[in-house]
């Protein structure tokens, strides 16, 4: 009977140790794994092994271990959006058309335009997420790229009036 509980134990907790040592669980995630079990030892990821989440009794807070892995999970993926945002929008520039000697007209491409409303859409999606340790770099961001999107809109108010009144 007692084998019989062990393989019971053994089985349930079998998906965590997957889970447990993907590369997206941080060591703040570590910590919060420690207060879940109630563990007084350090845990790492380095060097979990099956014995280490059966002595935790990991499997008795399956939820709970569950939600912490796909919390790691999402949050990589968040990271990984303002990452690609972050490197975009850097090195993004104004293009600069020159219509005649004197007339230069100042914007951004149509495929520019396209990728600053997804990524507005992909930070706002951020901002509502459940995980928020992401969330201040993402206000960050929206809030830049909104002032980006809000100066675009001036500039081509600017340069239509500019163009109506040009032939006085």
């Amino acid at each position: 009977e007692r084998l019989e509980a062990k393989a019971v134990d053994f089985l349930a907790a079998c998906p965590y140790v997957a889970g447990l040592r993907q590369p997206t669980i941080k060591p703040r995630h570590w910590q919060e794994l420690r207060s879940i079990a109630t563990a007084s030892r350090s845990l790492t990821g380095g060097r979990l092994k099956l014995r280490d989440v059966l002595d935790l009794k990991l499997h008795l807070h399956a939820e709970k271990v569950h939600h912490l892995i796909e919390k790691a999970t999402r949050e990589a993926g968040q990271q990984e959006t303002l990452r690609t945002v972050e490197e975009y929008w850097v090195s993004a520039i104004f293009d600069r058309q020159q219509l005649s000697k004197d007339d230069l007209v100042l914007g951004i491409s149509r495929d520019r335009t396209e990728r600053l409303k997804s990524d507005q859409l992909a930070l706002q999606a951020l901002l509502v997420s459940p995980f928020d340790f992401s969330k201040k770099e993402a206000v960050t961001w929206k809030k830049t790229l909104d002032a980006v999107d809000e100066a675009l809109e001036l500039i081509g108010n600017v340069q239509v009036s500019w163009a109506r009144l040009f032939p006085l």
